[in-house]
C-alpha cells in the first residue's frame, strides 16, 4: 500500500509541472521567429569585441535610460515594459538595483545613441536582444576613440501574445526603444555625386554658347502667399469613449495588451485603460 502510494506521488510530482507548462506557456509561431531574424540580422564581432566581423543591425535608441557594461563583462540586464526601461526585472521608473562595488561600472545610454543588434533570443512572453554601443558605427572601420559597452533589453509581453500576434505589432513595439534608422534618406545624396560628376564632364565637353545681348530683366511679382492650415484639432478623451471612437480619434494604437477584464491600448502619447469596451482610465506617457 506504501509503494503504491509513493508511485503515484511521484509519478505526480513529475508530470504536473510539464502540463501546468503545456497549458500556460505559448510559444510563438516558427513563422514570427524567421521574419524576425530576417528583419533583424545579427553583426558578428570579431573575438576582441571592437571589430566589425560581419556586417547587420544598427539601432538608434529612441528613449534614455538603457544601462550597459563594458564589453568584456556581461551585458547589463534591463527591462522595457508599459513603455518605461527598468532593471533587474523592475520597470519602476527611476528605481535601480544596487550593484556590487567589485563589479563592472555600467553607463546609461542616451536617446538618439546608435548601437549594434548582437543577439536576439525569442522567449513565451519576451524578446531580449542584445547591443553594444558603436561610436561612428562604421562597420568597415574601427572608432579608436569610442569604448564599447554592451546591454540585454527584455521586451515583455503578456503570456501567449507572441504566439497570436504578427510581425508589424512586434516591431512596433520594439520600436518604442529600439528603431531601425532610415537609410533611405541618405541614398539619393550618395546617387548624386556621380551624377553630378557626369553632369560636369558633360558640361566642360561642350563648347561655351555665343554671347548674346543680355535680355530684359525679368519682372518680379511677389508671390501670393497662402494662409497657413490650422493646427489639427487636440482629441477629446474622455472616461466612457468606446475603442472605435478613441482609434478614430489617435489612430491606431502601438500595441495592445489584455489583463483580466482590461484592455490596454499603448498609443505614442497615451495609455488607455477600457473596461467592457469602454474607457475606463486615461494615462499620459
Amino acid at each position: 500500500m506504501r509503494t503504491t502510494i509513493l508511485a503515484t506521488v511521484l509519478i505526480t510530482g513529475l508530470l504536473t509541472p510539464a502540463l501546468l507548462a503545456d497549458w500556460q506557456d505559448q510559444a510563438p509561431k516558427g513563422s514570427l521567429i524567421n521574419q524576425l531574424q530576417t528583419a533583424y540580422p545579427l553583426t558578428i564581432m570579431d573575438a576582441t569585441g571592437f571589430k566589425v566581423s560581419k556586417s547587420g543591425t544598427t539601432l538608434e535608441i529612441q528613449l534614455d535610460g538603457i544601462q550597459a557594461n563594458p564589453v568584456k563583462s556581461s551585458p547589463f540586464q534591463n527591462v522595457f515594459e508599459d513603455g518605461a526601461v527598468g532593471t533587474g526585472g523592475r520597470t519602476i521608473p527611476g528605481v535601480t538595483i544596487p550593484k556590487s562595488p567589485f563589479g563592472p561600472k555600467p553607463r546609461v545610454l542616451a536617446a538618439k545613441e546608435k548601437v549594434y543588434l548582437l543577439g536576439m533570443e525569442v522567449k513565451s512572453d519576451a524578446i531580449v536582444m542584445t547591443v553594444q554601443t558603436c561610436g561612428s558605427c562604421d562597420p568597415a572601420a574601427v572608432d579608436p576613440s569610442h569604448k564599447p559597452y554592451r546591454a540585454a533589453i527584455s521586451f515583455k509581453f503578456i503570456k501567449g501574445f507572441l504566439a497570436a500576434t504578427d510581425l508589424k505589432h512586434v516591431q512596433d513595439s520594439i520600436g518604442a526603444l529600439l528603431l531601425v534608422p532610415d537609410a533611405g534618406a541618405a541614398q539619393p545624396a550618395a546617387d548624386a555625386a556621380p551624377q553630378n560628376a557626369q553632369q560636369n564632364q558633360q558640361t566642360q565637353a561642350q563648347p561655351p554658347p555665343a554671347q548674346a545681348a543680355a535680355p530684359d530683366p525679368p519682372v518680379k511679382f511677389k508671390p501670393i502667399e497662402e494662409p497657413a492650415p490650422p493646427p489639427p484639432p487636440q482629441p477629446k478623451l474622455e472616461k466612457g469613449l468606446t475603442i472605435d471612437q478613441v482609434v478614430a480619434q489617435l489612430g491606431q494604437p502601438q500595441t495592445t495588451a489584455t489583463v483580466g477584464d482590461k484592455q490596454i491600448y499603448l498609443f505614442k502619447e497615451w495609455k488607455i485603460t477600457f473596461i467592457g469596451g469602454k474607457v475606463a482610465d486615461i494615462d499620459v506617457r
